[in-house]
């Protein structure tokens, strides 16, 4: 609904609002879960934490916000970008102050295990900012309505979140009480090397598009973004384990209980690894009639970007639960050195790259540095103490992946559009379950373990599908 030319000044603008982000939270919302979470004797633990991240996330996003009106009205944005972002600024500063409190309540809900809460009201603030999104656009408000929906999901998201935390928190004392019964100076630390984490990580996400709006061809970034975007698919699920992880593995360092943690890992790395290679080869098969359903036909040059970054953005959907297992530890210095590294070559690459090939270039520099997260941070993993691929059963996830291949892409080159956006999906999903259960990458009782937790007439019915699956044990044996 924005056309190319606006959605590429979003995509900007979200880049600038996403890196600003990561500097006025400073590690806030990963310190928030982690430490409510854990297990401490001290007298209202849980209020006293909430309260002391509330406050340093209200004033750290104030002083923030008065250093970026001053630069708005100073004109220097006017006259490098133009004046409309002028306004896009001011509009980007309500939204800052939103995230800062989003990530205080986000991250106390999830500390106190109500992840059932907080990624509930995470889906809510999606819906409400894509319906109010799409009805500003279409009064022609453009990318200042988008960026009002933005801010009123994440509110709503915000006051819901803090009437359940009311429940289960003293939030009247949270917020007018000294909270002195803390280590401040633990909290700190965390937070701070949690920042300049996270500062690398998100460089790794943005930089290339900043930089291909200032050194490529004025009509690729919204290009470039949208491809972004659909890679960025596979880590839907990737994020949700880091996210979790962080504060569910919290107790088991304090317990050095370090076999425990690499078994956990391993499994949750193995079916990552699956569920990733799945979703990569349906969006890589599907991409040419896909990218031209979800953004119009113009958008039909994202095709090459989005097939050159599948391949590393694979790799960092690996990555991702791992980095959430060493961050609870709370053991930064090797995980800041490698993810520090990634971001370095993403950097050089692109600068690189971009001039010479535009946006396959920044597709071909990020998707290489996205590749390199996973060997650096396998490394870090053994010197942190935990062993994420001991269970990846390596023979039997790749002979998965090689068999399925063929047929997913062949049915999909076959198949005309829409045809092959209706049929490849379901051919594919059910194909991939039969060889993964029939070889062993998975078996049938690691599925059960998972849905035994649905409603029982649910988890029934897929005991029941998944044994019509499993037609025959004696593949395996060939790859034991």
């Amino acid at each position: 609904m924005l056309g190319q030319g606006h959605y590429g000044d979003y995509a900007f603008v979200l880049s600038f609002i996403s890196i600003t982000t990561i500097i006025t939270n400073a590690g806030i919302f990963d310190g928030t879960r982690k430490y409510i979470a854990e297990t401490h004797d001290r007298p209202d633990w849980e209020a006293n934490v909430f309260g002391f991240y509330l406050k340093l996330a209200s004033g750290i996003g104030i002083i923030v916000s008065v250093g970026l009106a001053l630069l708005a009205a100073s004109g220097v944005v006017s006259r490098l970008l133009g004046p409309e972002f002028e306004f896009y600024l001011y509009i980007s500063i309500l939204l800052l102050l939103a995230r800062q409190l989003r990530s205080v309540v986000r991250g106390g809900l999830m500390g106190l295990s109500l992840e059932h809460i907080s990624e509930s009201l995470n889906v809510l603030n999606k819906l409400v900012f894509g319906v109010a999104a799409i009805a500003l656009v279409h009064f022609n408000y453009g990318v200042n309505g988008v960026l009002i929906g933005h801010i009123t999901g994440t509110m709503m998201l915000v006051l819901m979140g803090l009437i359940s935390l009311s429940k289960r928190i003293d939030l009247i004392k949270s917020i007018f009480t000294l909270q002195r019964n803390i280590p401040r100076k633990d909290l700190m630390s965390f937070n701070f090397m949690s920042f300049i984490l996270i500062l690398f990580l998100y460089s790794l996400y943005h930089v290339d598009v900043m930089l291909v709006e200032t050194l490529a061809p004025e009509d690729q970034t919204g290009y470039y973004r949208a491809a972004l975007v659909i890679a960025e698919f596979l880590w839907f699920a990737p994020m949700s384990l880091q996210k979790l992880l962080l504060h569910s593995v919290a107790d088991l360092w304090n317990n050095d209980q370090r076999k425990r943690i690499s078994e956990l890992s391993s499994k949750l790395t193995r079916y990552n690894v699956l569920l990733t290679a799945l979703l990569m080869m349906g969006l890589a098969a599907l991409a040419r009639d896909f990218i031209p359903l979800y953004y119009g036909a113009e958008f039909a040059p994202t095709v090459t970007p989005l097939l050159i970054l599948l391949p590393g953005t694979f790799g960092f959907s690996i990555t991702r639960p791992i980095m959430g297992i060493g961050q609870a530890k709370g053991d930064f210095r090797l995980l800041i050195a490698a993810t520090g590294l990634a971001a370095g070559l993403n950097i050089v690459l692109n600068i690189i790259l971009i001039p010479r090939y535009g946006m396959n270039g920044a597709a071909i520099a990020t998707s290489i540095s996205y590749s390199s997260m996973l060997f650096l941070h396998l490394s870090v993993c053994k010197k942190i103490g935990f062993d994420p691929i001991s269970d990846l059963r390596l023979a039997k996830t790749t002979t998965t992946i090689a068999v399925s291949a063929p047929v997913i892409f062949g049915t999909a080159w076959l198949l005309p559009n829409p045809y092959s956006l209706i049929v490849v999906p379901p051919i594919g999903f059910i194909l991939y379950s039969i060889v993964a259960l029939n070889i062993g990458s998975i078996s049938a009782s690691e599925i059960f373990e998972i849905t035994d937790r649905f409603p029982t007439p649910i988890s029934r019915y897929i005991r029941l599908i998944i044994r019509k699956l499993n037609v025959t044990k004696d593949i395996s044996v060939v790859f034991r």
